[in-house]
């Protein structure tokens, strides 16, 4: 009889050992930000990494000024989930990711845009997206990948290295940046005679400042940071009309979670809506 408690007794801590390790190990977590782990969002995700302790995820962060790499490095598996903006995010999760599109959350009243508007169409939307039902998790999941929150990144206006350049008819010929990864931008800027520039979020402003391009849109936050008012120069300036609301999107990978783990992820988020404004 003894010897049946012990084998028990064994058998009972080598699968206590397994679990203590298998939540010791923790889960990557790969941020982008374009000021790298310098960032404000980079430092969100610390206090997210705290806040989802109590839910038994122990995720270790990476952060990333370049989006393509840390969103190559979630697809190789070397992350379990991942922040980048809603651009690159788009082929984990298509309805999320509509949030970034042109006019999606645009109010306009009386010929001007509708800012405090806007943002509130945005946070309804955002808190949708949050609530807690089996509906919400369906949308919210594909296949492995499910959105685990939102969070504005703030409206991208365009940015032009010639003030003159104020209405659609005056972008004819001008050169202007589309993202690779995004074909209806390069589609809508042809549509305006316009030449699309390929790029991405990570050399867009490069391209920009060298002159490369006539006209790149980004969030105002992202002005000293990325240095533009040197692609803009004297001549430049900044159209006052918003082309739409950028967002961060946090992707994790479901089987490397706790079970309604998105949940709690997306309520999360949905709590910074204003820190992050």
């Amino acid at each position: 009889m003894k010897t049946v408690r012990h084998i028990a007794l064994a058998t009972a801590v080598c699968v206590l050992a397994s679990f203590t390790s298998q939540a010791q190990a923790g889960q990557k977590f790969c941020v982008f930000d374009f000021l790298g782990a310098a960032g404000d969002m980079y430092n969100l995700t610390k206090d997210y990494a705290v806040a989802m302790q109590r839910y038994g995820v122990d995720l270790e962060l990476k952060g990333f000024n370049n989006e393509a790499q840390a969103t190559e490095e979630f697809k190789n598996g070397n992350c379990d989930a991942m922040v980048a903006t809603a651009f690159r995010t788009r082929q984990f999760n298509s309805v999320a990711a509509s949030i970034d599109s042109l006019g999606s959350t645009t109010i306009l009243r009386n010929g001007k845009v509708d800012m405090q508007g806007t943002y509130e169409v945005l946070r309804k939307l955002i808190q949708t997206y949050a609530a807690p039902s089996p509906q919400v998790t369906k949308l919210m999941t594909n296949g492995n990948y499910e959105v685990g929150g939102i969070a504005p990144a703030g409206a991208a206006y365009p940015f032009v290295n010639d003030r003159k350049l104020s209405s659609v008819e005056a972008l004819a010929g001008k050169r202007i940046s589309a993202f690779d990864y995004d074909k209806a931008q390069a589609a809508m800027i042809q549509r305006i005679n316009a030449v699309p520039v390929s790029t991405d979020i990570s050399n867009f402003h490069i391209k920009f400042n060298n002159g490369a391009l006539d006209m790149m849109a980004a969030p105002t936050m992202a002005y000293k940071p990325l240095e533009l008012q040197r692609g803009m120069g004297s001549k430049g300036g900044v159209t006052r009309f918003p082309l739409l609301i950028v967002s961060y999107q946090m992707i994790f990978k479901r089987d490397r979670f706790p079970e309604g783990y998105g949940e709690k992820s997306r309520e999360f988020w949905m709590s910074q809506f204003d820190r992050v404004l």
